[in-house]
């Protein structure tokens, strides 16, 4: 997987962007292609998951078997990244030390989301 993403980062212009669609059950699974990623020479700048698997369809019925797929979106790590990016890579013990106050921020739209998306109201 390493190999591949480093091809795409190498034939993508310093200033393009790419996309990798990933799905996986295990966090071993999600810590691989993440190091893939950041060994292949990408900076992550966004994620999005997006409902892309029937419940329906016949092998996921009955199992537990994934219902979305992450977009993640990444861009080149060059010596003309934003400077902060360039060759930094984020350590988890800041993460950790981060979370609570992001989640505390992040829980009232994910609250009204939520209610929206039940029955509450309908989407925009």
């Amino acid at each position: 997987m390493q190999q591949a993403l480093a091809e795409g980062c190498r034939v993508l212009s310093s200033n393009g962007i790419g996309t990798v669609v990933f799905a996986h059950k295990s966090t071993s699974g999600w810590e691989a292609m993440f190091q893939a990623m950041i060994d292949a020479g990408w900076i992550i700048t966004g994620s999005w998951a997006i409902d892309t698997e029937m419940g329906t369809r016949m092998n996921a019925m009955g199992t537990a078997a994934l219902a979305s797929s992450v977009h993640i979106v990444c861009r080149p790590r060059t010596p003309h990244s934003a400077p902060h990016t360039s060759h930094f890579v984020g350590d988890w013990r800041d993460v950790l030390q981060e979370l609570p106050q992001r989640i505390h921020e992040w829980m009232p739209r994910l609250a009204a989301t939520e209610y929206r998306y039940s029955g509450g109201l309908t989407p925009n």
